[in-house]
């Protein structure tokens, strides 16, 4: 990619050129709302908290500004995303609003009226009641500047801003814009404005053109609607302008927005004023299904003027080799960033980025620093100026375990030249941070019938260092850390298995779960009339607690609750049921003892009155009965 051009001095541009309008005349130069769930704290029915700013961009000039420190107060209406209905109206109090005009390098002087911008904060926490479809913030200002080149009677137009509030049960944050919206672009040349934003969610962001959107003579202050039902009334664009070509078409008019990652180059033909509308939507995927969760805008005032000769820095090809830089989370990377001034001049560096927050969670330097985060930003930056045309600094990101997340993080990089009429280049870097490759899917048996034996389950996937399970509704019995574990299951009901993959560098890997089905014992148990019996006779088996039974035991098959059998030896019987999920088993043995044999002994002869002993030896375990006795 070829670097895009910009005309800035570091965070923005001065405003140059501006039509003079008298003293009555409107402030607004443009605007943007965010907001961030926080909390179900609230009271009442208004339980869900909500962090919501409002940034105004308004001219600080008092002799051509009507409110040149921004108003005291706005109101900004709440609505049901579900039908619309606004919930309540909230004065929101100024929290600050400094002067960003930044002076001229010493001893140059620029053509036109530098106009002074304030950047005015209104900040408050609101709490709403529970709506699923989420809600809108909508807020509206009196009317526009005159003499705004790409709109139809621009000063009869209020300036309306809104954005889309994702429910409290998705909690989120909306996308911020990284750096400032003031700028000014330069008459016949290519200029970039960088509108790229975080998302805290680390959600996929899509950024395109949206129209300006007002009422046309409005009451003072512009009333907002009892109900709002978007998109809001749009701005209508004079002659041969539109939502895609806010410079217009033809020769010298270009306007092209990076829908991935915010930079635009423009380039205008007239001197003059300009409004042009951003829109970020963001989206998130959820279970397995990418959702839109919502969007925000960014109005902005641009002013086109003749610029001062002068040839602009350019990266080096080395920095423009490589835009994507992919680790895995644990890993470090490093690359350098360089640029060059064709005329020597000192060139001031400037990576912007969320890695670069100073002594926060991120561990990432540029040229060393760990970056400055300014109340209110989402972004640390790190600036660093070199001589003699050549300027570079190493970027280093270490990264920790928790890092990962599926959209890249951005670095945005700014080259501006330290001279008279100075000009800048810029682009933006990323680095994807993967999760460590684990375990896909896990094997093992998904209904347990006997709680009474531990069951294997075995990850399946790219290898891990190690592995981490945990059951839920059992027992690990062992070791949990290699790729297969044995689990005693000892709660009924639903259970599941669950194992992340660790990787070298001691991160986990996602998990993957396997839902497994405690069944209850078996109530199936077997009653035989007599458990020991004679050889010759016979027993019944009776058994209960299931649906249907079937026998086996002795070379034949039975079946019905209960059946009689007459072995000849001893023999097991096994009866088993099913319940449509479970099969059970139950056993009994019948021992069969041999019949009696009775032996008197050998016949005699005897007298009269004479005795004689008959039978013989007793045997053990028998009685015996004689007769006549």
């Amino acid at each position: 990619m070829q670097p895009l051009l910009q005309r800035s001095f570091l965070l923005l541009l001065l405003l140059m050129g501006l039509w003079t309008t008298p003293a009555t005349a409107s402030h607004l130069l443009g605007g943007e709302i965010s907001y961030s769930y926080l909390d179900a704290n609230g009271a009442g029915a208004n339980r869900y908290r909500y962090r919501v700013t409002v940034l105004v961009y308004v001219n600080a000039d008092p002799a051509t500004s009507s409110v040149e420190f921004g108003r005291p107060a706005i109101d900004v209406a709440f609505y049901d995303k579900t039908n619309g209905a606004r919930l309540q109206m909230v004065n929101i109090q100024r929290t600050s609003n400094p002067e960003i005009t930044p002076p001229q390098p010493g001893g140059c002087s620029t053509p036109g009226t530098a106009v002074r911008v304030r950047l005015v904060r209104y900040e408050t926490i609101v709490s709403l009641p529970l709506s699923f479809n989420g809600y809108y913030a909508v807020y509206t200002d009196g009317t526009r500047n005159a003499g705004i080149l790409n709109l139809a009677q621009s000063e009869s137009w209020s300036q309306q801003i809104y954005v889309e509030m994702a429910p409290p049960l998705l909690p989120n944050s909306s996308p911020t814009f990284s750096d400032t919206a003031v700028v000014v672009v330069c008459q016949g040349d290519t200029s970039i404005i960088v509108n790229n934003a975080v998302d805290a969610d680390g959600d996929r962001l899509i950024y395109s053109f949206s129209r300006p959107y007002g009422v046309q003579n409005p009451q003072l202050p512009p009333p907002l609607p009892t109900i709002f039902t978007p998109p809001p009334p749009a701005v209508t664009y004079a002659n041969g302008y539109s939502q895609t070509a806010p410079f217009g078409t033809g020769p010298g008019r270009y306007a092209f927005l990076n829908a991935s990652n915010g930079l635009s180059r423009y380039a205008t033909a007239l001197l003059g004023s300009y409004v042009v509308s951003v829109e970020v939507k963001e989206y998130r995927t959820i279970n397995s299904v990418e959702v839109l969760i919502g969007s925000t805008r960014r109005e902005i005032q641009l002013v086109s003027r003749t610029c001062t000769p002068n040839r602009p820095p350019q990266f080096t090809a080395a920095t423009q080799a490589t835009h994507l830089y992919t680790i895995e989370e644990g890993q470090t990377v490093s690359f350098n960033l360089a640029a060059t001034d064709p005329d020597g001049n000192p060139i001031t560096l400037k990576a912007n980025s969320v890695l670069l927050d100073g002594p926060g969670p991120f561990n990432a330097t540029f040229a060393g620093s760990q970056g400055v985060v300014q109340p209110g930003n989402p972004t640390g930056t790190v600036s660093i100026t070199g001589t003699g045309g050549n300027v570079s600094g190493q970027f280093v990101f270490n990264s920790a375990c928790g890092a990962a997340r599926s959209t890249p993080y951005d670095v945005v990089l700014t080259a501006t030249d330290v001279t008279c009429g100075a000009k800048s280049i810029a682009d933006v870097f990323q680095i994807q941070v993967t999760k460590a490759a684990g375990p896909t899917s896990i094997t093992g048996e998904a209904v347990i019938c006997d709680r009474t034996l531990p069951v294997a389950y075995t990850a399946v996937g790219p290898a891990s260092s190690s592995y981490r399970w945990s059951a839920q509704g059992g027992t690990i019995q062992g070791s949990n850390t290699s790729n297969t574990v044995q689990v005693l299951w000892n709660t009924v009901g639903a259970g599941r298995v669950t194992v992340k993959g660790i990787s070298t560098l001691g991160c986990a890997s996602d998990s993957v779960s396997r839902n497994v089905d405690v069944r209850p014992a078996s109530g199936l148990a077997v009653t035989p009339t007599n458990a020991t019996i004679c050889s010759g006779t016979s027993t019944t088996l009776t058994a209960s607690g299931g649906q249907s039974y079937v026998w086996t035991g002795g070379s034949q098959t039975f079946t019905g609750p209960s059946i009689t059998v007459s072995p000849t030896q001893t023999t097991t019987y096994t009866v088993t049921t099913n319940d449509g999920i479970c099969t059970t088993s139950r056993q009994v043995t019948v021992t069969v003892n041999p019949a009696a044999v009775a032996n008197a002994g050998d016949d005699v002869s005897v007298c009269s009155s004479k005795t004689v002993q008959l039978g013989s030896s007793a045997l053990t375990g028998y009685t015996y009965s004689w007769s006549p006795a």
